[in-house]
């Protein structure tokens, strides 16, 4: 790329995560982008997580929280620490993630393509298995009140390399423009555990005229493993999420056709 590259602000959450956390910085060793800095935000971890990143990556800039904040609370003192400084974009990212080297390069490129575009992912796939997509961006339907991940459990024949449009992106990578953030707003700390904060910053972001793009070529690894069961707490917090993503971006006509579905389900 051109000499005089866009700044990029990479936040991690970690709590009580120290292997999984440095793992993923190891990956961050080896990306070919520059400048860039990675940013902690520990939410109160009662392991020695922090000593443990500080030692091994003296460079990173560690923000100690007192408790923990969870995901929305953490990455809004990261935006927070981010907006008084000069950078260009800030990039959400999941520990328990692995990158290639080029996936900051690539979204970056897109990026600069386009002044409308505001957020961009890449595409995700599964740790356990290299070649299986967990996610090549969103869709959504709020008449289903109803959001899915492209390519989920797809093996990748290249049927997902296009760059594109989508609706959203999940919280476990994604980059926006610092202009766009600091129009739309930080994450809604209402949205609490599985669901709901990354979506809804989407939604506020399309609101104001911006683009959510997927960029094929931007790779990272998920260390998630597939759920065979989900406990009563998951099922609550995701409706009560669900519920209060509805309320805030339905309108009538979108609350008509969800009931009628609802009702004949």
């Amino acid at each position: 790329m051109k000499k005089g590259n866009p700044k990029v602000s990479i936040i991690i959450l970690n709590w009580n995560q120290r292997d999984i956390t440095l793992q993923c910085l190891r990956s961050l060793k080896k990306i070919s982008y520059s400048p860039f800095e990675i940013i902690i935000i520990d939410n109160g971890s009662s392991d020695d997580s922090v000593s443990a990143i500080k030692n091994e990556y003296p460079d990173a800039q560690i923000i100690e929280n007192k408790r923990n904040l969870g995901v929305a609370g953490g990455r809004n003192v990261g935006i927070k620490y981010v907006q008084k400084k000069s950078t260009d974009y800030i990039l959400f990212l999941d520990n328990d993630t692995t990158v290639h080297q080029y996936f900051i390069s690539e979204m970056v490129k897109v990026g600069e393509e386009d002044k409308n575009i505001g957020i961009l992912t890449g595409k995700i796939y599964f740790a356990s298995q290299p070649d299986k997509i967990w996610c090549a961006g969103g869709t959504l339907s709020l008449y289903r009140c109803h959001f899915g991940l492209i390519g989920y459990d797809k093996i990748d024949r290249g049927q997902y390399d296009k760059i594109k449009e989508v609706d959203h992106v999940t919280g476990c990578c994604f980059m926006i423009k610092k202009e766009a953030i600091d129009k739309i707003g930080i994450l809604d700390q209402n949205f609490v555990q599985y669901f709901g904060e990354d979506t809804d910053l989407c939604l506020r972001a399309k609101e104001k005229g911006y683009k959510i793009m997927y960029v094929p070529k931007s790779k990272l690894w998920h260390h998630i493993v597939k759920k065979t069961s989900v406990s009563e707490k998951y099922w609550y917090l995701k409706g009560r999420n669900l519920m209060l993503f509805m309320r805030k971006h339905a309108r009538i006509h979108h609350w008509i056709v969800f009931c009628f579905f609802f009702i004949l389900s």
